[in-house]
């Protein structure tokens, strides 16, 4: 290309920032600095909130639940303090749903719950179920705050039945999105050097790009350090399902009913790692291009993340594009440095993969799996047969590659067991 750029990449307007769209320079798509409590007014959901895995292994959680009053949510303040009350009702409501089994879910979410939540979700925009966003990205705390955010220092808010092993599982999705941070930072260098033509910078992008991957990746492997897969399927994975499942139909019920909110049940997935905004990024800045198939799934998961990180991917995606440059501009090192990072991205997604084998797979056929949750090893918590939904994910991103790949598909196979 010779330093020509091609029409429509010039100028920077179409570069997004950090701040306009929710997103920290040094914690991602985590809340900076989450609060861990509320104001008095609303100790009867912190309560029971603080007191979830007593009351869920008690079994006492319901009654708790239909002696609460119904507060005002109108007299929340400040954004920090509807995203914890917005994790505080989705731990509930999921407690409330899960805690007797999928044999005795109930038809219907009662309105001192069911009014709040959905009002909560409505003021962000976001949805009234159990998410990514209401479980690691402001449900995080730091146990020494003198200390950095990393993952041996962060602890969850609220838990809802497996104790530090369910810490642990949210707490490393937490770590991933710091960790995601300087890639992000990185991504819109990089297409501020397309726009400026700047190949040199943008070679070093892309190597934060990448390096930020390969960070994302280690810490995702430390999954097994703390969370026993027993723990996590038997234990509190049942209580990360949402309203939309075998469960549900097998009662005959069309989702969940909102008391004072909906006449008609609603339907949520579950919280589930496809609804973090971090990948979908990268594969954004990348131009990874999927299956129509698998982009129905994903803009359905969409969904799911807060608005303003929704928007950031599409500013990214309407950004100049890296992908472009690259391929017109004739530089060995540029066009190793791209593939690098979509390796980079695809050991990311493999590492991911081998984590679902081991933590779903693998325990969805052992014959002591918990009885009261059977139709739940059969899908991912956001509903998807996942498996092939992750693998088709990956192939795509290795498909990317400007070269011919070193690595096939059936390699890649070889490394998920």
């Amino acid at each position: 290309m010779n330093g020509v750029i091609p029409a429509g990449l010039a100028g920077s307007d179409h570069i997004p920032r950090l701040c306009d769209y929710d997103v920290s320079g040094k914690y991602g798509f985590m809340v900076d600095d989450p609060l861990t409590d509320l104001p008095p007014y609303f100790s009867p959901w912190m309560k029971i909130a603080n007191n979830l895995q007593s009351l869920v292994k008690n079994d006492r959680l319901r009654e708790a639940v239909h002696q609460m009053p119904l507060l005002d949510y109108t007299r929340l303040e400040g954004v920090k303090e509807w995203r914890l009350a917005h994790v505080v009702l989705s731990f509930i409501s999921s407690g409330y749903v899960w805690v007797k089994g999928e044999e005795h879910i109930p038809k219907v979410l009662p309105r001192n719950l069911a009014i709040p939540y959905a009002g909560i979700s409505d003021y962000l925009g976001m949805t009234p179920s159990f998410t990514h966003s209401s479980s690691v990205l402001a449900n995080w705390k730091l146990i020494d705050p003198s200390k950095p955010a990393e993952l041996d220092n962060m602890d969850t808010i609220i838990k809802v039945a497996g104790g530090w092993d369910e810490s642990w599982f949210f707490m490393v999705a937490g770590a991933v999105e710091i960790d995601c941070a300087e890639g992000l930072k990185a991504i819109l260098n990089a297409q501020q050097a397309v726009a400026d033509c700047q190949v040199e910078r943008l070679k070093k992008s892309l190597r934060e790009m990448e390096t930020s991957l390969q960070k994302m990746k280690r810490t995702l492997a430390r999954m097994h350090e703390r969370c026993d897969p027993d723990a996590f399927y038997n234990g509190f994975r049942p209580f990360l399902a949402g309203w939309d499942g075998a469960a549900f139909r097998n009662k005959g019920y069309n989702g969940l009913i909102y008391e004072g909110v909906n006449d008609e049940p609603m339907q949520y997935v579950g919280g589930s790692a496809a609804q973090s905004t971090s990948v979908p990024a990268f594969d954004a800045a990348l131009s990874v291009e999927h299956t129509p198939e698998e982009d129905k799934l994903r803009a359905h998961f969409r969904e799911y993340m807060p608005p303003a990180h929704r928007a950031f991917v599409d500013a990214i995606t309407n950004g100049p594009s890296i992908r472009t440059y690259v391929q017109n501009f004739e530089d060995d090192v540029l066009e190793e440095a791209y593939n690098q990072c979509l390796d980079a991205l695809k050991q990311f997604r493999t590492q991911h993969i081998q984590i679902v084998t081991r933590y779903i797979v693998i325990m969805a056929n052992r014959k002591d799996s918990n009885k009261k949750f059977a139709n739940q090893g059969k899908a991912g918590t956001g509903g998807t047969g996942f498996m092939k939904f992750l693998k088709n994910l990956r192939d795509a991103t290795t498909e990317t590659t400007l070269t011919t790949p070193t690595q096939t598909s059936e390699d890649d196979d070889k490394d998920d067991d």
